[in-house]
């Protein structure tokens, strides 16, 4: 079924994709669920399709708008459509992936685990964030306090009080840096979901780069990738009023920092923006005491 491509956009946005370009009727995407630099999503509003060339995800447009979005029940997604007059004919489209709490507690606790002792992650942090790993990959799981803001609950486990929202995968082997779970939606969850209200809060691509701000004790949330969904725009909002950026130090990131500073100031958030040296890809890369530096120099509410 074709739709309208403005529409389709839209809703893309809002649910936090990076669309690079429009050509041969087809959207060119940053593919939320691996690390993607090709834009191997391809979305077609005429045929009503979407597609990961990476393998992530295919079906169509709608069955993408449900998992992005996470929505509990087809009420819900028949609703979105509505909301963005798309059309939405029945519920065999709808797509609700349940995270797999026991396939990711089957690993073991990463505890002086040589990848993490390389990126200078300490056992503290593995510990208070349940970093696990197997063979192939680094296992970082996402649990949540908010269920206030996601009007769900991700699933029926919890660990410790908190519910389990999915985890994030990093290869070991070189290939597919960064990989998502099913079920996680990231368009809703920042790293890590455990919400509170701060003075300030300093927003970073990857998770890697918020552990650092940590040691050298920010507040800070992981975006996991470049974009900021309208949904995770919201819950911001409620937290703080400034906002520090400190994406990577590239093309992609560059462009990104200057997309959000845009639309956060026409929200009338206090925007700051972290410059980092040449040569430096991102905040991870640099020692605690190098980041201590750097950030307290720029942050001045």
């Amino acid at each position: 079924m074709r739709m309208d491509e403005k529409r389709v956009q839209k809703v893309l946005e809002d649910l936090g994709l990076h669309i690079v370009k429009y050509k041969r009727n087809e959207f060119y995407i940053r593919c939320p669920w691996h690390d993607d630099n090709e834009a191997s999503l391809f979305v077609n509003p005429e045929k009503g399709l979407h597609h990961c060339f990476a393998g992530c995800t295919k079906g169509t447009i709608k069955s993408l708008i449900t998992k992005l979005g996470g929505y509990s029940g087809w009420l819900e997604v028949e609703n979105v459509f509505k909301d963005y007059n798309l059309s939405f004919d029945n519920e065999e489209d709808y797509v609700r992936v349940i995270p797999d709490f026991g396939a990711f507690n089957i690993n073991k606790l990463a505890i002086d685990h040589p990848y993490l002792g390389q990126r200078h992650i300490d056992n503290q942090i593995v510990t208070t964030f349940d970093i696990r790993y197997n063979t192939r990959n680094i296992l970082i799981p996402i649990y949540s306090n908010d269920i206030c803001y996601n009007h769900q609950e991700c699933t029926k486990e919890s660990y410790n009080g908190y519910h389990f929202c999915g985890y994030v995968e990093r290869s070991l082997d070189g290939n597919k840096r960064y990989m998502y779970s099913p079920g996680l939606t990231i368009s809703r969850h920042f790293f890590p979901n455990i919400l509170d209200k701060q003075e300030y809060i300093i927003l970073t691509e990857g998770i890697f780069d918020f552990f650092r701000l940590k040691q050298a004790n920010f507040n800070a949330l992981a975006l996991l990738g470049i974009n900021l969904s309208a949904y995770k725009r919201q819950i911001l909002l409620t937290l703080t009023r400034n906002i520090v950026l400190c994406l990577d130090n590239d093309t992609t990131g560059i462009m990104a920092t200057k997309t959000l500073k845009d639309n956060l100031y026409l929200k009338g958030v206090n925007v700051q923006c972290i410059k980092l040296e040449e040569g430096i890809k991102d905040i991870a890369e640099m020692d605690t005491i190098s980041v201590k530096k750097l950030i307290g120099e720029k942050i001045n509410w």
